[in-house]
């Protein structure tokens, strides 16, 4: 086809070998092709499977192609890529393995369609029969096959819909894993190509490879790339016993045996703490985990051959060191010796270290091709292969390589963390109505004076930042039948009109200034994620827009983005590329080796999450996740009631003098000053709750949690349960400690995602922990990093506030606080923020003036030495409170007779008032001659039917009621021992305290009866008031034959030793 050149000239002085465009069409094969070859033909030419099929199979995500189109674009490529239509043949002429290049023609490939392939097992015994089937003739050039499948049956067109398949099969000799990405981007081109692609003679063929090669191998300088590695290779396999490199399976020393291709394979999960011990050691010591791993498989393998000290597996490497070679369809795949000898009393470390220095040795002569290195042993007529082979691929490496397919497409299920912004905003808020937006993350500039900024280069810095990070034009559906959220990134070369959304507003006023950020902040229609919008700036120009197209003093830049596609770190990446897009003009990067966010989100799809899975469930076990904190609400949501968004917030300072003290406490305790505030923060809600010990909040993590998601732009932000159970008696220093363990061992599985935690108790409905969160914030506040510099123009960050209104701000959360860390002034504040459809903004302020209270007591306990002093002795009272308390207990006040009861002075206000209301709830009351009434009757019953006695104990277990009162009143009357019991309590408690006070009897109502066993005497107090039953013939003459003294007790309570009074 093409006319013979002369071979590339070899040179034998110190010139360096350079890689040519040569247009031959025929050369001797590159020694991987040779290789290939003389093993597949060797010890498989019997089998009727073929081992040297690589199966690349694509699927189509969205659109349609027609059939004919993807056969054109097949043959495009083999036209350009020639290593497709290489034939490799023996020539026995002159005994060499030689490869030629054919024409173009129908039968240099393969190409078959098929149709109803529904099932997932129809599709895996397809995908099967595709990688072992025996398809290809090498010698006949024919190492290239497509077969396009139509999954439904009932598609009889010639177009390719979502879900149908394109599945490549490419020979060994002809193509190695690393040709996916040129492959797939060259069919990519061949698609879409809308002119005639580059001609072969202008671009550099794997024959072209193949004399590079041979050069290299001819040079005959000592000092040759080539002819260093022959003699690193000759010391490293010097002396070594070449029957023994097939030892490990049993007759496969016969080096006349054919193979049949068949097989078996063992997969199994190594424990995440083995994982993570691996890395710690690796990360110690200085060496790779390749390193690290091979000498396990050496260890294993000493072990498996009864103490075989000489061992050597073989490896393979992608041997494209030049630039060149990077992106060229070929087999380029060497394989490369690993001899060890092992001294059995040497230690593991000792071994890892040995590994670890052969390893960088072999890389560095690992081009000399796997023939030369056992020509040196003289093994060649063998074609010496070890038995035990050994391969390494990093995770993230591995997931993007084994899903090449997958992720370079554009439609790809939305990350966990998208997908909980996405529903949490329709699901929780209004999806209709919404009042404010909860998820608008605005970040607002104003140019320094006496500097200005290029209108046109700043929008041609944000086009190609939007280019760069597909995160800025991705858009996010939720798909019914497969009930997920879908990510897809909106093609800006088919689109440049979505490009970015820019906007220009005038303000003449900081009022007008204001509302113009209130509106970039709370506007819910600014942003429509099922389009893909969802990053936007909007230029704000001081009186008039400039005519010269320049932002100078006064004016600002807001750049504005939906939280489903962006974190806060996201900012310090685009504010980086920004400065260097505006600076330069452009922005490197490489879709093709850069990580994208769709891959992530990929990745995270496929992760084993084994351990951190054991570790949730452990942790969460009996929790009671659907269960709200006893938080002190004014009022309750219903089920089914959106929120509103609407919040209040309180802020205060912690000062000097304590922030000095809890910061000195937690450098003497050696616990972060995170830990610190979160155990402070757990001990507020055990006193704020009642007493509740078991608590579970949110918290939110980073998420990046490897460095290659580091220059990601996208929202990484994961959200755990953290939850911790108090033991009440513990001092603050044990609790601090209790917590500092809980969270190191959560942030470590804080990976995980929290719908597979939700999954793990499918019984609850709606995880209302959620609703309670906590923030740690350190920040150096007004300095440097409130500024940001585009090319030589200096900004400052604007100050902004969250309010939506006077007092009110967004709130996502129905309670969350927030400790912030000064770093300049080495300060801490504190700010909680609530929810206005729980809370009334008078109650947050009461709770901010508690926690201040508790602060204190903390403060003071570090200073006194006080620190065994349990929590539960830590009071929330506020001053006013103590004194109210104090007014209310004091017992010296003046009665108009010495000897006067309790009920002798409810009996007097009777007689002085008996029309006026004495008790009222809700819609209930009673007056106080009513009240006098019920009391006479169930007096008459404890004393006539239950023979009451003065000093007898009566316990009454009732919820607030008007029945509480008359029972109250009447265990008065009759000299009785009032006790009241909480409803709330457990069985088994309410059960020890009647035996404690060793109680005759308990008052109860229908709520409450069920709480006690037959073998306590209980009385329902809301069976004598139905008016019936009521005996109007009473013998009140009884009442007064009672004699009580003074010295007598009028009642007993149990604290719940929670409540610091």
């Amino acid at each position: 086809m093409f006319p013979n050149k002369k071979s590339t000239a070899v040179t034998t002085g110190h010139k360096a070998q350079r890689l040519m465009i040569s247009g031959q069409t025929e050369a001797i094969a590159s020694s991987a092709q040779q290789r290939i070859y003389m093993h597949e033909n060797l010890y498989f030419s019997a089998s009727h499977l073929s081992i040297y099929n690589i199966i690349v199979p694509l699927q189509i995500k969205r659109g349609a192609v027609s059939i004919e189109h993807i056969r054109l674009s097949l043959v495009s490529m083999i036209q350009q890529y020639t290593v497709l239509r290489t034939a490799i043949r023996f020539n026995p002429m002159n005994n060499q393995i030689e490869q030629n290049i054919l024409p173009l023609a129908d039968e240099i490939y393969s190409f078959q369609h098929s149709r109803g392939v529904c099932t997932s097992e129809q599709l895996d015994r397809l995908l099967t029969n595709e990688s072992i089937g025996k398809y290809f003739d090498v010698e006949k050039g024919k190492v290239l096959r497509c077969h396009v499948v139509q999954r439904s049956p009932e598609n009889h067109d010639d177009l390719l819909y979502e879900g149908d398949l394109i599945i490549f099969v490419i020979h060994h000799v002809a193509f190695d894993l690393s040709s996916s990405k040129p492959f797939l981007k060259a069919f990519e081109g061949a698609c879409w190509a809308t002119e005639n692609q580059q001609s072969v003679l202008t671009m550099p063929q794997y024959i072209d490879f193949a004399l590079y090669e041979q050069a290299l191998l001819a040079d005959t300088n000592a000092e040759s790339k080539m002819n260093k590695a022959r003699r690193f290779w000759a010391n490293v396999m010097h002396g070594y016993n070449w029957d023994k490199i097939r030892y490990l399976v049993p007759n496969e020393d016969q080096t006349d045996q054919l193979y049949s291709g068949r097989g078996h394979t063992i997969a199994f999960i190594i424990d995440q703490d083995v994982v993570d011990a691996m890395m710690l050691f690796a990360s110690t010591n200085n060496v790779t985990m390749f390193s690290l791993s091979l000498a396990c498989y050496y260890a294993f393998l000493f072990k498996l051959t009864n103490h075989n000290d000489d061992l050597c597996v073989v490896s393979s490497a992608a041997n494209r060191p030049e630039k060149e070679l990077q992106d060229m369809i070929g087999i380029f795949m060497n394989l490369l010796l690993y001899r060890t000898k092992i001294e059995p009393t040497d230690t593991f470390k000792q071994l890892v270290q040995q590994v670890q220095q052969l390893s960088n040795e072999i890389l560095i002569h690992s081009s000399l091709p796997y023939q030369k290195i056992i020509d040196l042993q003289g093994k060649r007529e063998h074609h010496v292969l070890p038995s035990t082979f050994f391969q390494y691929e990093s995770l993230i490496s591995s997931m993007i390589q084994k899903n090449t397919i997958e992720i370079s497409v554009s439609r790809t299920p939305a990350s966990y963390a998208q997908a909980r912004i996405y529903l949490d905003e329709r699901n929780s808020f209004h999806p209709d109505k919404p009042q404010v937006a909860i998820y608008n993350m605005s970040f607002q500039y104003r140019l320094f004076s006496q500097y200005t900024l290029s209108i046109k280069r700043l929008l041609h810095a944000l086009q190609l930042i939007v280019l760069k990070h597909q995160s800025l034009h991705t858009s996010l559906v939720f798909d019914t039948e497969k009930n997920q959220v879908i990510q897809r990134f909106i093609d800006l070369n088919t689109n440049h009109s979505q490009m970015l959304s820019v906007i220009e507003s005038i303000y003449e006023t900081d009022k007008q200034l204001t509302e113009i950020m209130h509106n970039e902040k709370r506007n819910p229609q600014l942003f429509n994620l099922a389009q893909g919008l969802v990053f936007r700036c909007h230029i704000i120009y001081y009186k008039k827009i400039a005519s010269n197209h320049l932002l100078s003093d006064k004016d600002i830049l807001i750049f504005n983005f939906h939280h489903a596609l962006f974190d806060f770190p996201s900012m310090n990446i685009f504010l980086h590329d920004l400065n260097q897009a505006y600076t330069t003009g452009q922005l490197l990067y490489d879709n093709n080796t850069d990580l994208r966010y769709l891959d992530y989100a990929v990745i995270e799809q496929q992760m084993s999450m084994t351990g951190a899975s054991m570790f949730w469930l452990d942790a969460l076990h009996d929790c009671k996740l659907d269960q709200p904190l006893p938080l002190p609400f004014d009022r309750y949501r219903l089920s089914n009631e959106h929120r509103t968004g609407r919040g209040t917030s309180i802020s205060f300072d912690f000062g000097q003098d304590l922030s000095h003290r809890f910061l000195l406490y937690a450098s003497s305790n050696n616990i972060p000053l995170e830990h610190l505030v979160l155990a402070t923060y757990y001990v507020f809600l055990f006193k704020l709750t009642n007493g509740e010990k078991d608590l579970c909040i949110a918290i939110n993590t980073n998420g990046r949690y490897k460095d290659e998601l580091n220059d990601i732009i996208g929202m990484f932000v994961k959200t755990i349960p953290l939850r911790c159970q108090l033991d009440t008696h513990l001092p603050f220093h044990k609790v601090a400690k209790h917590v500092q363990d809980t969270m190191i061992n959560s942030m470590k599985y804080s990976y995980f995602p929290l719908q597979h935690i939700l999954n793990q108790h499918p019984n609850i409905s709606n995880p209302v922990f959620l609703d309670t969160s906590f923030e740690f914030i350190s920040t150096m506040i007004k300095n440097e990093e409130d500024e940001i510099m585009l090319g030589d123009s200096r900004f400052s960050l604007v100050p902004y506030s969250i309010n939506i209104g006077e007092n009110e701000i967004m709130s996502q959360f129905d309670f969350i606080l927030s400790f912030q860390h000064d770093l300049n002034l080495n300060e801490f504040s504190c700010t909680i923020n609530a929810s206005l459809d729980l809370f009334n903004a008078e109650t947050v302020c009461i709770i901010a003036q508690r926690l201040q209270t508790m602060l204190h007591q903390l403060s003071a306990s570090m200073i006194d030495n006080q620190i065994s002093k349990p929590i539960y002795e830590l009071s929330l009272t506020l001053s006013n409170e103590q004194y109210l308390m104090q007014s209310l207990n004091n017992t010296q006040i003046s009665f108009s007779s010495p000897l006067m009861c309790i009920h002798h002075e409810f009996v007097y206000q009777v007689m002085k008032h008996p029309q006026k209301l004495a008790v009222e709830l809700d819609e209930q009351s009673l007056t106080y001659c009513e009240l006098l009434y019920y009391v006479q009757v169930l007096s008459l019953i404890l004393l006539n039917e239950y023979y009451v006695l003065p000093g007898d104990v009566i316990c009454q277990c009732v919820e607030r009621s008007l029945s509480m009162v008359i029972g109250i009143m009447a265990i008065e009357m009759v000299g009785g021992v009032y006790c009241p019991l909480s409803p709330r309590d457990p069985q088994h408690r309410l059960h020890v305290l009647t035996q404690q006070t060793q109680s005759r009897l308990v008052l109860v109502h229908h709520l409450t009866k069920t709480k006690f066993d037959h073998d306590i005497v209980s009385l329902d107090i809301g069976s004598i008031l139905i008016m019936n039953d009521l005996n109007t013939d009473m013998d009140n003459n009884c009442l007064s034959s009672v004699i009580m003294k003074s010295e007598e007790i009028a009642y007993t309570i149990f604290t719940s030793g929670s409540t610091g009074i």
